[in-house]
């Protein structure tokens, strides 16, 4: 029940997040704010869209918001290859570890290291594997 519970406020966590990031990107377009800001706000309703825009401006600075928000999914994009590379490396990793345990006739132990982290662990130090290796 906990697992799930976490799981859930990760889940929300992470559509926040991106529902932060949609929503700032929209905000970012000073067409969109400035007719938002004249719809919505009583103080910019007899106010033309470009001077709501021109006020906009200097009230933001949007090229640090643009330049951060393409950091941001720099950094997003880089996390995300650098998963495959690391799910892709271990994936390789077992099975090179299996097929030395099989073709040594170590069927056992190569059950036990499907199950057991801290006994695979010892088979791939015992036949001097890392992700270097394969």
């Amino acid at each position: 029940m906990f697992g799930r519970i976490a799981i859930n406020i990760e889940t929300a966590d992470r559509e926040k997040a991106a529902l932060d990031a949609v929503c700032k990107k929209i905000l970012a377009n000073k067409s969109i704010l400035a007719w938002i800001l004249k719809t919505c706000v009583e103080e910019y309703e007899n106010c033309s869209l470009k001077e709501i825009e021109e006020e906009a401006n200097e009230m933001f600075d949007y090229g640090d918001y643009v330049e951060e928000m393409g950091r941001q999914e720099g950094r997003r994009e880089g996390r995300r290859e650098g998963r495959q590379e690391g799910l892709r490396e271990g994936e390789n990793l077992l099975a090179t570890l299996l097929n030395m345990l099989f073709a040594d006739g170590r069927t056992e132990d190569a059950k036990l290291a499907l199950i057991n982290k801290e006994e695979r662990n010892k088979f791939y130090r015992e036949y001097g594997l890392t992700p270097s290796v394969i």
